[in-house]
């Protein structure tokens, strides 16, 4: 497996657009108002104002700090929360994510002592450029429904929207089309998609940005190379404690028997189930 992973397999930040993680966290974490704007379009609602844009807000949910981040995350004056995620390459798992991320932002939402009732109303956005069902949507949306009278929604508070900009037919409105049509084609077609574009434009003369960018870069090329090691190690290991374990099913032989006939020991057995073991913690 190669691990010569580096520098110029990374997209060069002066190529970066809206549609890339990077520069849709940098230029949103920097223009709430433009927050404020989308949220408005995607979920039809008015907001008075928003409080504080985080990028990539980190959540923790095992004692070594491992989870997930979110990419645009904040809240309006009424306390709804919103969560943006740019998807530039749809994952097999996508569905489950987003009853992930809503997990994640209600325990967020929901302190030690407080009632359910004081759940705030959430959305979960996954802004995609392919479409995430196949089904040819603008836009897909879903609410919790009863399976026996679908007009029946279960009132939780929480929305999860994905939009798609591959999508061809669907009722959405022309500010929510001209912005699915910015993502693919980069051209401006109304003040919202101009105003993106020129916030864009100046982030990728920003020495500050691209010195950010090119340590996280670093920093992903490290950790991608120790997950390979990893994974290399984690091989080995599933194959040393399979040929122990076939041998000891098979053949009647004791653990210390099957080892050395792997050539290893018994101590090697039981660091192999420790890596396997400590390999299975939730990102």
């Amino acid at each position: 497996m190669n691990l010569n992973y580096n520098l110029t397999d990374i997209k060069p930040y002066k190529e970066l657009t809206f549609t890339d993680d990077f520069m849709f966290c940098l230029v949103l974490s920097e223009n709430p108002d433009l927050c404020k704007q989308l949220a408005e379009i995607i979920t039809g609602r008015k907001i008075a104002r928003i409080g504080a844009v985080n990028e990539q807000k980190p959540i923790k949910i095992t004692s070594d700090g491992k989870g997930v981040r979110f990419d645009i995350y904040f809240s309006d004056n009424e306390g709804t929360a919103y969560d943006f995620e740019m998807q530039r390459f749809l994952k097999s798992d996508e569905s489950k994510r987003s009853r992930y991320y809503q997990a994640l932002n209600d325990m967020r939402m929901l302190r030690h002592g407080h009632y359910y009732s004081e759940l705030n109303d959430c959305y979960i956005v996954f802004i995609c450029l392919d479409d995430p069902f196949d089904e040819g949507l603008y836009k897909y949306t879903f609410r919790n429904r009863c399976d026996e009278d679908p007009d029946l929604i279960l009132d939780d508070g929480a929305t999860r929207i994905f939009l798609n900009a591959s999508g061809t037919n669907g009722n959405i409105t022309d500010d929510v089309k001209n912005f699915l049509n910015y993502l693919v084609t980069n051209k401006a077609a109304d003040d919202l998609t101009a105003t993106i574009n020129s916030a864009v434009e100046p982030q990728r003369e920003s020495e500050k940005g691209e010195v950010i960018y090119m340590e996280l870069a670093e920093k992903y090329i490290d950790q991608r190379k120790i997950g390979i090691a990893e994974g290399m190690a984690e091989g080995k290991a599933e194959q040393l404690i399979s040929s122990v374990e076939t041998a000891m099913k098979f053949y009647n032989v004791s653990l210390e028997t099957a080892c050395e006939g792997a050539g290893k020991t018994v101590t090697d057995y039981y660091n192999a189930k420790k890596l396997l073991e400590s390999s299975k913690t939730l990102y």
